[in-house]
């Protein structure tokens, strides 16, 4: 059960960094987030600050045997990661930064 559960955390944290990549580089969003995604590239960076926190809470947390300040600092990237994510399909905050020049 332990090994099954290290590939899962492999797989997920894979391909959460390979959508990170792909957002990052080239504004790929995943077919099921279009509609929703207004900044795509910053849901790139996002998603790959995400997979690298993930990365590091789960092998060196739950799945490692570390239980210093390092796993807890994954958890924080993991949840910036997050936060990331629901800014970037959220309407800008900056005032007036939605305007065009005719």
């Amino acid at each position: 059960m332990h090994m099954l559960m290290y590939v899962l955390a492999v797989i997920i944290a894979v391909l959460l960094g390979a959508f990170g990549i792909a957002g990052a580089a080239t504004g790929w969003v995943p077919p099921w987030t279009r509609g929703e995604v207004l900044r795509p590239r910053l849901l790139g960076w996002a998603t790959l600050l995400a997979a690298v926190g993930f990365g590091l809470f789960m092998f060196l947390g739950p799945l490692g045997d570390s239980y210093g300040p390092l796993p807890w600092m994954g958890w924080a990237a993991f949840m910036a990661g997050l936060f990331l994510q629901s800014r970037a399909r959220r309407p800008s905050i900056i005032p007036f930064g939605n305007w065009r020049r005719s």
